[in-house]
């Protein structure tokens, strides 16, 4: 299933988690209809897209107060995303700190923590794959370090983490389905691992 997702300055973010929601819901409720197994919701993002299923699959509250179980999700894919905003606001060009990253997670540093995926990243998160470009943005570096750092102990357990060699934020998907391709194999290996464990 491909969904979308309102995006800023039309959205906020809880409009943003609320489009990626109904659609894990819609999901849940209709695969079966089209021969899809509602027990095997694997959910996956690229770039703020990455930011928004790390975050639903790290706080399960997110997904509950929406009315999704987050049992029904087996795994998450996070690909080039970020996951630390007060950090990322202070990397980002001018532009973007002013012009997105503030009037989307405010000025306010608890606004920003609480949307930041790594304050919750801990034993309870969905089983995720991260994924970052070697020459990925150096924010979407950065969090991929720090995610690392931080979820070290439960590294097969609840966290992989896969850095493809060579590529930039972009090529993360502009090469996905081609020769070059290492995201895509990543992500079917991860689900057919996370498939198979009891």
């Amino acid at each position: 299933v491909i969904t979308n997702y309102r995006l800023y300055p039309d959205a906020k973010l809880d409009d943003m988690l609320d489009d990626v929601v109904n659609a894990l819901k819609w999901t849940h409720d209709h695969i079966g209809e089209m021969g899809g197994d509602p027990n095997r919701i694997f959910l996956a993002g690229h770039s703020a897209g990455g930011h928004l299923v790390a975050l639903l699959g790290s706080d399960p509250e997110r997904l509950r107060k929406r009315g999704f179980d987050p049992k029904w999700l087996k795994g998450v894919v996070a690909v080039s995303g970020i996951y630390d905003i007060p950090a990322n606001i202070q990397m980002v060009e001018p532009d973007i700190r002013d012009g997105v990253m503030i009037p989307l997670f405010s000025k306010d540093e608890a606004q920003q923590l609480a949307a930041s995926p790594i304050v919750h990243f801990d034993e309870n998160m969905t089983p995720t794959l991260f994924m970052a470009g070697e020459l990925d943005y150096k924010g979407v570096r950065h969090d991929f370090e720090q995610a690392e750092l931080k979820l070290k102990p439960l590294v097969g357990d609840k966290a992989w983490f896969r850095e493809v060699p060579g590529n930039t934020h972009e090529e993360m998907v502009l090469e996905m389905g081609t020769a070059e391709d290492e995201v895509g194999p990543a992500i079917a290996a991860f689900v057919k691992m996370i498939d198979s464990m009891p």
